[in-house]
């Protein structure tokens, strides 16, 4: 298999592997779902092992799930809203309130703490 054949198979097997995700970002995916697994349950997971890598003192770890929720704190509001703009449930306007505020909280969560780790690093 040629170079290109090899990474067109890569995407293609990342793409049918982040379907689910992808749908949600097109906001085709159902509001409760989203809302739920990817806005309530995934935050808690991601709070989970951000608290672990903190009290553990594993910076490293910090700063890649620092990354990661960088791109989560984008993802997921702009997915909850879309999906909720294509959503009959009288909860498509409070998911979507919610998720703006979400995800404005995370950004300052994420700055703030950013700043406290390079506060750490320059002080080595």
């Amino acid at each position: 298999m040629t170079e290109p054949d090899q990474r067109a198979s890569l995407l293609a097997a990342l793409a049918a592997f982040l379907e689910p995700e992808i749908r949600a970002w097109r906001g085709e995916a159902p509001l409760a779902a989203v809302f739920w697994l990817y806005g309530v349950l995934a935050s808690i997971m991601f709070g989970i092992l951000y608290a672990r890598s903190v009290v553990l003192g594993q910076y490293l770890l910090e700063q890649v799930l620092i990354l990661l929720l960088c791109v989560y704190a984008v993802w997921m509001p702009v997915a909850l809203w879309r999906c909720a703009q294509h959503s009959k449930s009288p909860w498509s306007v409070p998911a979507r309130w919610l998720s703006l505020a979400w995800g404005m909280n995370a950004f300052f969560l994420l700055m703030f703490r950013e700043l406290d780790l390079i506060a750490l690093y320059l002080a080595r």
